[in-house]
């Protein structure tokens, strides 16, 4: 079976998908691993299929950051 994971976020949030990927890659499945452009050797080098995503986590991130406003929103539900 082929198996798509997707996930963004920093290394401590990735690298469990990496295991999780792993183990099933070992249990016979076709794993890919989408994810920032950043942790493509960490991906490929556990044996996965590599599949960038579009734009950057990270540049997200510093965003988000300089704009906390939407942090703190009162309007929502």
């Amino acid at each position: 079976m082929k198996i798509v994971i997707l996930t963004i976020g920093s290394r401590g949030d990735v690298q469990p998908y990496v295991a999780l990927g792993a183990g099933l890659q070992r249990a016979g499945h076709r794993v890919v691993l989408a994810t920032d452009n950043a942790f493509e050797n960490l991906v490929a080098n556990h044996g996965l299929e590599f599949s960038p995503l579009q734009g950057s986590f990270f540049n997200w991130l510093r965003a988000a950051r300089a704009n906390r406003h939407w942090l703190a929103r009162d309007d929502w539900p």
